[in-house]
């Protein structure tokens, strides 16, 4: 497993005051293959296998993908430092990108650890490597702690087994594409949801990512950043636009912003592309 090395200074907090992990995104999990969740000298560590599903609709690997797996890493490493009783919220999630994902069946491993925690939240940093120990994916996680708890029948329902088809990012997701303005439309899917019954953090950045990727058709561009910001819990079906911010010869950015079934906004993101070879 990868390991973290940035020293962590908790506020008024000298150890973590939940050792156990936070409730498993259940289906979710399923989904995007995520695995081996566990919490081990400090740091939370987990696993995601690769494969077909990764691919966006162009064929190359939807990297946003793996936004479930840091989510859950990164969350859990955060959460350990939350107030007894209460639960959290991811705000921010930021995502850098070194290498593509890959789309071969191979496990990427992950690892996340806090760096900072209050009374009011924490950050958490952590990264994720390929089979062969190779960076991946930088991230960093903000999180927001509240008094509200998951609900108690969901927290203790086992959730059912999914058949796993080698679906792409697309299928997955159930995104379609918008005909009046760029983006997508994501159909509500209880498949997607959190222990809040909201859609999974995770969920909303890889929907950010392949939104994304779908309306950066430059070639040769590569993600290299995704930062998002969570505004408010997701409910049903998602209105996803993209707009240019720049486009370069080396350098794309590009805003998502995305809407659910209420019509108020939920979350906004920005992408950032670059060219890793030069140019001739």
């Amino acid at each position: 497993m990868p390991e973290t090395s940035i020293q962590a200074t908790h506020r008024g907090i000298d150890r973590p005051n939940n050792p156990l992990l936070p409730v498993p995104g259940g289906t979710v999990d399923q989904l995007f293959r995520i695995e081996n969740i566990v919490a081990e000298n400090g740091s939370v560590h987990g696993s995601m296998r690769t494969g077909a599903w990764v691919e966006g609709a162009t064929g190359a690997s939807s990297s946003g993908a793996i936004g479930v797996l840091m989510d859950v890493v990164l969350g859990g490493a955060a959460m350990r430092y939350r107030p007894t009783g209460s639960w959290a919220v991811t705000t921010r999630l930021d995502l850098n990108f070194v290498r593509d994902l890959p789309s071969d069946g191979s496990v990427v491993d992950a690892s996340a650890s806090c760096v900072n925690a209050d009374d009011m939240g924490g950050m958490a940093t952590g990264i994720a490597n390929d089979a062969d120990g190779n960076l991946l994916v930088q991230g960093t996680t903000w999180i927001q702690f509240t008094p509200r708890m998951p609900d108690a029948e969901r927290e203790r329902r086992t959730p059912p087994a999914l058949r796993l088809l080698p679906w792409s990012m697309q299928e997955l997701l159930g995104a379609t594409a918008r005909t009046d303005h760029p983006g997508l439309r994501v159909p509500a899917n209880p498949n997607l949801l959190n222990a809040h019954g909201t859609l999974h953090g995770g969920v909303v950045v890889a929907v950010a990512e392949h939104a994304a990727t779908r309306h950066q058709d430059t070639e040769g561009m590569h993600l290299s950043a995704l930062n998002t910001t969570f505004l408010r819990p997701a409910h049903g079906e998602l209105t996803v636009e993209v707009r240019d911010t720049h486009r370069g010869r080396t350098l794309s950015v590009l805003e998502v912003a995305i809407a659910d079934a209420t019509r108020r906004s939920c979350a906004v993101s920005t992408a950032t592309y670059r060219r890793r070879e030069i140019l001739r």
